[in-house]
């Protein structure tokens, strides 16, 4: 028999808030149950008492009827002794290791599920049944059933599994899956799951927040934020409105503890059902691909284009040979529309793009040299590795010809040495090596190892020409740099007034 106990401690916090797997999220009425009668007549009370009644009866019926669809899912693996290092939400997810000899580790995990067919197809999240040898799925009356994995896609943390016994799986009830899409803020819902290995565990709240992106957790964010009670081990749950339809699957808590705080996350259930049903048909995932480096625009960054409207995204980069680069696409480029809908921000655009299929023909809008362009774009597929490599670059220390900077940069040219040492390739520009502490330039984020190719629409090949377009400028406007770092070109503005 498969142990399963959960060890579920929390090893790290990331920017201040620890993000773990587990959330829930559910459907709104009045933010609280009404009042008792406090009632003059005796005709008032009952007619408060039965609202009051009906209400608590919603509940309780969801639960009901939502309750033997949802399962505990419990994994082991075999692990090297150690925990990896940069995974600061190891223990979290996968639970506690526990050494067995032979110089491996057993470890055993609890998440949460729901069962979504009749055939025993089991929709969870990926960090769930990651790297596991044997999975195992409690049933809500304490039956323990083998199951396989169906497929895994980490970008979306989304996976299905498939129960095995095939029998067993025809008489289970599946849940109905709802439309996320008319999920609205302040909606009651209700998130079930197993937190810290208690199974059959409801608790409610309401919608707190809608298409939240830039989390950091996974690659393709548009999570529903709730603040029902999540905890360890609801990953993979069910968030479900009142009307028992599943929503979200519950994937994880900002908190300070490890516990929850009140602010939890779960994957909407439309994004995950357009995962399940790739990974069912396909055993994998395929993304549309533009081939662009995007990243939200502020006031500041817009007017130094000469672009004065509200949504839109910046063009860092355009991949060479890629989709964006075919349409004409260029780096400043601010995509203000996609098949005539705003453009509000990067998560909502690189969703948008990812779930199109490649060969779709996409009609953007630009912002281009104080004009506006248009341009169609023919997706590709999506890489298996859309991200560049990670070249980090090291100390650098000060060339003959280095030059002082009043926004706190010491630049260079690059010689032979610094560009095999940062690995710059045919790069040209004004190399940093050097960043003083506090200053305008540390403030925004540049460190050795950049090299400036562009300042504000002024390109620069060497240091003494970024030198005296830095001392020509406004001395207290701000300074729109495109720089290169790890071969990824990005814009970013310095403050010199900071």
């Amino acid at each position: 028999m498969m142990a399963r106990r959960a060890y579920l401690a929390f090893a790290a916090l990331l920017a201040g808030l620890a993000f773990t797997t587990l959330a829930s999220t559910q459907r709104a009425e009045p933010a609280k149950p009404p009042a008792p009668p406090m009632a003059s007549s005796a005709t008032e009370a009952p007619r408060t008492a039965t609202a009051h009644s009906d209400f608590r009866r919603l509940f309780i019926d969801v639960a009901r009827v939502v309750r033997p669809s949802v399962v505990a899912v419990a994994s082991e693996s075999t692990v090297e002794p150690q925990m990896q290092e940069g995974n600061p939400f190891e223990w979290f997810f996968r639970g506690n290791p526990q050494q067995r000899g032979g110089g491996k580790q057993k470890r055993q995990g609890m998440g949460s599920g729901v069962i979504v067919s009749r055939d025993g197809l089991v929709l969870t999240n990926n960090h769930v049944v990651a790297d596991a040898d044997e999975l195992t799925v409690v049933l809500h009356d304490d039956r323990e059933l083998a199951a396989e994995l169906v497929g895994a896609d980490p970008k979306s943390d989304i996976a299905v599994i498939r129960i095995k016994d095939k029998d067993v799986a025809a008489k289970l009830t599946p849940a109905q899956l709802g439309d996320s899409a008319k999920l609205e803020v302040g909606e009651w819902v209700m998130a079930i799951g197993s937190p810290f290995g208690l199974k059959q565990t409801v608790s409610a709240g309401i919608v707190s927040a809608i298409g939240r992106g830039n989390v950091g957790i996974v690659d393709y964010e548009d999570f529903v934020q709730t603040d029902a009670a999540i905890n360890p081990g609801n990953s993979g749950g069910p968030l479900v409105n009142l009307d028992g339809r599943v929503v979200g699957i519950n994937t994880a808590i900002a908190s300070r503890t490890g516990a929850n705080n009140g602010v939890g996350f779960a994957i909407p259930v439309n994004m995950a059902r357009a995962v399940m049903d790739q990974l069912v048909d396909h055993g994998g995932v395929v993304r549309g691909y533009i081939g662009v480096f995007i990243g939200n625009l502020d006031d500041e960054l817009a007017r130094s284009f000469g672009y004065q409207g509200k949504a839109g995204v910046l063009v860092q980069d355009v991949a060479e040979g890629g989709p964006g680069a075919k349409a004409g696409l260029v780096a400043g480029d601010i995509v203000m529309e996609r098949d005539g809908k705003a453009v509000t921000d990067v998560a909502a655009f690189r969703n948008g793009i990812a779930a199109s299929r490649p060969g779709t023909k996409v009609n953007l809008a630009v912002w281009r040299g104080g004009k506006r362009v248009g341009l169609t774009v023919t997706l590709g597929e999506l890489p298996d590795d859309d991200k560049a490599a990670s070249r980090k670059p090291g100390k650098a220390q000060p060339g003959n010809s280095e030059s002082e900077s009043r926004i706190g940069l010491r630049l260079d040219d690059i010689s032979p040495a610094q560009r095999e040492r940062f690995s710059l390739g045919d790069t040209k520009g004004a190399l940093i090596v050097g960043v003083a502490p506090g200053s305008a330039a540390d403030d925004a984020g540049l460190r050795p190892g950049d090299v400036i190719t562009q300042i504000g629409n002024d390109s620069v090949s060497n240091a003494s020409e970024a030198q005296r377009v830095v001392q020509k400028a406004d001395k207290k406007a701000p300074l729109r740099l495109r720089i290169v770092r790890e071969g990824r070109g990005t814009f970013t503005l310095v403050r010199p007034g900071k």
